[in-house]
């Protein structure tokens, strides 16, 4: 009839709630633009195109004459985005993050699962979420991105990255001796100390019982620009490249640094280098991937009805050697079954990864604040996924084998119960067969 119509309010329906926060993120309400997480990333393909109009000359009484040069311009809406993302899996990382995050006193709770071979992320979660339509402002911090905007120094979840880093370029082998020195060395004006207090061992056994000492003197073979280039081939201080917005990059020793002996040595433990959480796990996904670094993606394709188009993907990119990567993963076996992982351990499964426990930095000093981590895989004779856990300032307990191992461990059972990872029936002791403990291997 000749009338101006305009909408005058936006509402973006989130069924799910708190579910999928904070990685989904939030719109402004009087736009619906997108603010941060998906909604923010991949906004320019959410939003419609345009809004329907209606263009021509109008007749005396206001109507737009419909002729040759009128023309009407019809709403699009935009596309639908397909994610990564196992909801139900996804529901159940949500509900076990936040359990341990009251039992532990943590400030949050972090944990991952990724598709080693594509790079997809399966489940994303931290347990402190919010709801998109009913911010307050209690949960104003939880709208952070904390997988990619929480920098922290990783501690003993970097030594695999840096014996690597050594392995590959041919400066040790697993099997070569070190001394341990009894659980305490001088390097300089540094007194350097191991919680497990160790004689002569084997350069492996710098990880599989988390070897401070023996770090600090291998990580003296690699030369400054070699250390360096390792460290940035491995992903680190630059962006993960994850398809999220606003990520923190981190940062490692400058190359005049570098040339010092005491931070080639804290590097190699995991001080004097930050690192967010999407970078670790990225990391740590080369050993399960072959030697090949791999972009980790949520939004796996866009679609306008029945036709679907797949967002391209980054071509992996091969940083280590296949034998070295699988080297890597012997090491981080025996982690698990022999070191400071045992409680991430599940017979019949094929589980490999590390603990790391640091300190928090506050007002330039370390302080009584821990920062625990797990990073390791998860394989059977199909699935290979590289899963990753970390927990900010847990008060009641702040070694890694105590907090970020279990949470890996209830992961992986949570994921065999869905039929993700084969995890073997426990053994009848009725009868008098047993389970041999054997399982096939990854191919």
């Amino acid at each position: 009839k000749g009338l101006e119509i305009s909408e005058n309010q936006f509402i973006r329906f989130y069924p799910y709630i708190e579910t999928l926060e904070p990685l989904v993120g939030y719109v402004r309400k009087d736009s619906l633009t997108g603010i941060v997480g998906i909604e923010k990333q991949y906004d320019q393909y959410l939003s419609p195109q345009r809004d329907a109009t209606l263009e021509g000359v109008r007749d005396v009484g206001g109507n737009i004459i419909l002729n040759k040069i009128s023309s009407i311009n019809y709403h699009e809406d935009g596309y639908d985005l397909e994610l990564s993302i196992m909801m139900p899996l996804q529901k159940e990382l949500e509900e076990t993050l936040t359990a341990y995050r009251n039992d532990l006193q943590a400030d949050e709770v972090m944990a991952a699962v990724m598709e080693s071979k594509t790079g997809r992320i399966l489940a994303i979660a931290s347990s402190n979420r919010y709801t998109p339509n009913a911010i307050k402002p209690r949960d104003v911090p939880s709208i952070k991105l904390g997988m990619i905007q929480y920098i922290f120094e990783p501690g003993s979840i970097i030594k695999p990255i840096v014996f690597s880093i050594l392995l590959d370029r041919g400066k040790l082998s697993p099997d070569q001796m070190i001394n341990g020195y009894g659980g305490r060395y001088t390097m300089g004006t540094k007194v350097i100390t191991d919680e497990h207090k160790m004689g002569i061992m084997r350069a492996e056994e710098a990880i599989i019982y988390s070897s401070n000492i023996a770090m600090a003197q291998l990580s003296q073979r690699l030369e400054a620009e070699e250390y360096i280039e390792g460290l940035r081939g491995f992903g680190f201080a630059q962006k993960s490249g994850i398809d999220l917005p606003y990520e923190y990059s981190g940062d490692i020793p400058t190359l005049s640094q570098m040339r010092s002996e005491i931070y080639k040595a804290t590097v190699s433990y995991g001080y004097g280098m930050r690192a967010n959480f999407m970078q670790l796990l990225k990391a740590y996904n080369v050993f399960n991937n072959d030697g090949k670094l791999i972009t980790p993606r949520v939004g796996l394709a866009l679609r306008n009805g029945h036709t679907r188009y797949t967002i391209e993907q980054p071509q992996p990119v091969q940083i280590i050697s296949p034998r070295t990567a699988q080297t890597m993963m012997s090491i981080l076996r025996k982690t698990v079954t022999e070191g400071t992982g045992k409680k991430t351990d599940i017979e019949g499964v094929l589980i490999g990864g590390k603990t790391g426990t640091a300190h928090i930095a506050r007002a330039g000093r370390y302080q009584n604040f821990y920062n625990s981590s797990f990073f390791g895989y998860a394989n059977d004779a199909k699935h290979r996924y590289t899963i990753g856990t970390v927990v900010i300032n847990p008060k009641t307990s702040y070694f890694a084998s105590e907090t970020a191992a279990p949470i890996f461990r209830s992961i992986v059972e949570r994921m065999g119960k869905r039929g993700m990872i084969y995890i073997p029936p426990l053994p009848d002791t009725n009868t008098t067969d047993s389970f041999t403990g054997h399982f096939p291997q990854v191919q």
